[in-house]
């Protein structure tokens, strides 16, 4: 099924797909900066992302990696570095 008008968003990362649907939403980072709008994500249907800031340092992220579907930031900034590395990143809650 095909949305219209509705951007998609990949989870490539299973684990972040699955705090999504068991909380309601996730926090993901993007090397992107877009304003908040509707989006698809498979498996899960109509979601709502938001910008919440440019990360420029780790310590912008440790609030909220309990959240983000990695046991630790650590974990979770080894997977941003590895998929955007030398570029800004963006983060942004997902909500069901």
């Amino acid at each position: 099924m095909k949305n219209k008008g509705i951007g998609k968003m990949r989870f490539d990362v299973e684990n972040v797909k699955e705090m999504l649907v068991g909380c309601g939403f996730v926090f993901k980072v993007r090397s992107y900066c877009l304003e908040d709008c509707d989006v698809f994500v498979d498996d899960v249907g109509v979601c709502r992302r938001s910008l919440i800031g440019e990360v420029k340092y780790v310590k912008d992220l440790e609030v909220c990696a309990c959240l983000s579907g990695f046991d630790d930031v650590r974990s979770w900034v080894e997977v941003i570095r590895k998929m955007y590395n030398g570029k800004r990143k963006y983060l942004y809650v997902v909500e069901v």
